[in-house]
C-alpha cells in the first residue's frame, strides 16, 4: 500500500494515461512479490536478508520510477515539437491578402501606409544641409533627362536588391544606407515612390518618405533646381523613353 502512494502521488500530476497504467500494474506486482515473501520466507530469513530483499524492491521500484519519468519527458517534448512546428508554420503563411482592382488602387492602398513629404519640405531640408538620402526609382532614361540634384537613381524593379548592395553604393561612391537613416524617395508622379517607400518599409527601413507628386512637382516648384544627364539624354534610347509611368 505504501508502495502504490508513492508512486501514485509521484504521478499524480501527469496526464499520460500510458504511465498511470504502467504504474499501477507495478503497483500490484511489488504488492504481490511482498505478500508472497512475507507469507513464505519470513520466518526462515534472518534480518540482514530482509534488509538486502528491502534494498533490492526499492532499486527496482527507483529504476521504474526514473524509466516512466524520461518516457513522460519525450511524450512532452514531442508534443512541444510538434506545437513549434505548426507555429513556424502559422508564421509563413501570409496574415493578410488583399486583391486591387487595377494598379491605381493598389498605390492609393500603399499611399496609406507610408509617409509622405512635400516639395516645399524636402528643398527646407536640402538648403538647410540636413542628412538624407534620395533615391529616385525612375528608369535610367527618364532620371538622365531630368532630376533632383544629389539623386541617386535605382529603377524601382531594381530597389530591393540594390538598396543593401555593398558593390552598388561603392560604384555611387555613397555609403550605404542605415535602416534607421532618412530615405527620401520619388518617381515621377508619386505611384511607383509610394510602392517604393512600402518595399523599403517591408525590409526594415524605418524612417522612409515618398515625395508627393514625384518630380513633376519638384520641377514645377523650383525649376532651377534641376539637373540633367545632357550626354545621356541625347541618346536614341533616352529620347524613346517618354511616358515614364506615374
Amino acid at each position: 500500500m505504501v508502495t502504490q502512494l508513492i508512486l501514485v502521488s509521484f504521478f499524480g500530476d501527469r496526464k499520460h494515461h500510458k504511465v498511470r497504467l504502467k504504474t499501477l500494474l507495478i503497483t500490484c506486482m511489488l504488492q504481490s512479490l511482498i505478500g508472497s515473501l512475507h507469507h513464505n520466507y519470513c520466518l526462515t530469513l534472518n534480518k540482514f536478508n530482509m534488509k538486502k530483499l528491502s534494498f533490492i524492491l526499492a532499486s527496482v521500484v527507483i529504476l521504474f520510477l526514473a524509466s516512466c519519468s524520461n518516457e513522460s519527458a519525450e511524450t512532452t517534448d514531442a508534443t512541444d515539437a510538434k506545437k513549434d512546428s505548426a507555429a513556424v508554420k502559422t508564421e509563413v503563411v501570409p496574415t493578410t491578402s488583399a486583391n486591387f482592382a487595377n494598379v491605381d488602387a493598389m498605390v492609393e492602398a500603399a499611399k496609406k501606409e507610408i509617409t509622405a513629404i512635400s516639395a516645399e519640405d524636402l528643398n527646407k531640408m536640402a538648403e538647410a544641409e540636413e542628412p538624407f538620402l534620395l533615391i529616385d526609382v525612375r528608369e535610367k532614361a527618364e532620371f538622365d533627362k531630368g532630376f533632383i540634384p544629389g539623386a541617386v537613381n535605382i529603377p524601382r524593379g531594381l530597389l530591393e536588391y540594390r538598396i543593401a548592395k555593398t558593390s552598388f553604393w561603392e560604384k555611387e561612391m555613397i555609403y550605404m544606407p542605415k535602416k534607421d537613416e532618412l530615405i527620401v524617395v520619388n518617381c515621377k508622379k508619386g505611384g511607383r515612390g509610394a510602392l517604393a517607400a512600402q518595399s523599403l518599409k517591408a525590409l526594415g527601413y524605418t524612417n522612409v518618405k515618398n515625395l508627393d507628386g514625384g518630380f513633376k512637382k519638384w520641377e514645377l516648384s523650383f525649376a532651377d533646381k534641376v539637373e540633367k544627364n545632357v550626354e545621356a539624354s541625347t541618346d536614341k534610347e533616352a529620347v524613346a523613353e517618354d511616358d515614364g509611368g506615374c
